[in-house]
């Protein structure tokens, strides 16, 4: 059976989910993306590490649509969803410099955020196993016993 359809569907559903709760502070998932998504268009040279997660965003989507396709698992596929996931948890790495650093002690991550991190592991994840998931059937063997050398 293969399974890295089934993890691309639950990352796409985590995905999915992690939009309509709290991800910073007062805000959702869905309004951090358009806040990125504002400033990709408005000003990507101005702040290109929130723009980059709108494409993240996209570049998402797309990967997750491949893992139901043999393109899914190839080495490139492989190397951005490891680089994706990074960038997104750069973000929790920012925070938690910040939160460090300063006197205030407001940790503005919430469950929106660990959902959409959660999903960029799980389409790692699914991109791994479809490298390892054969593309079609194994060679028949020659049947033993047969007399062959």
């Amino acid at each position: 059976m293969k399974i890295s359809p089934i993890i691309a569907v639950i990352a796409l559903l985590v995905f999915g989910a992690s939009h309509f709760l709290p991800a910073y502070h007062d805000y959702t998932g869905f309004r951090c993306e358009e806040m990125c998504w504002g400033l990709l268009c408005k000003e990507p040279i101005k702040s290109p590490y929130y723009s980059a997660f709108a494409l993240t965003n996209l570049a998402f989507v797309v990967l997750a649509a491949l893992s139901f396709t043999r393109a899914g698992g190839g080495v490139f596929n492989r190397i951005l969803a490891t680089l994706m996931l990074v960038h997104v948890l750069s973000w929790f790495a920012m925070n938690a410099y910040s939160f460090a650093s300063s006197s205030q002690r407001e940790w503005g991550i919430q469950i929106g955020y660990y959902l959409w991190a959660l999903a960029y592991g799980l389409l790692l994840w699914a991109c791994f196993e479809k490298k390892r998931e054969p593309n079609q059937p194994p060679e028949p063997t020659a049947p033993s016993g047969r007399g062959s050398a």
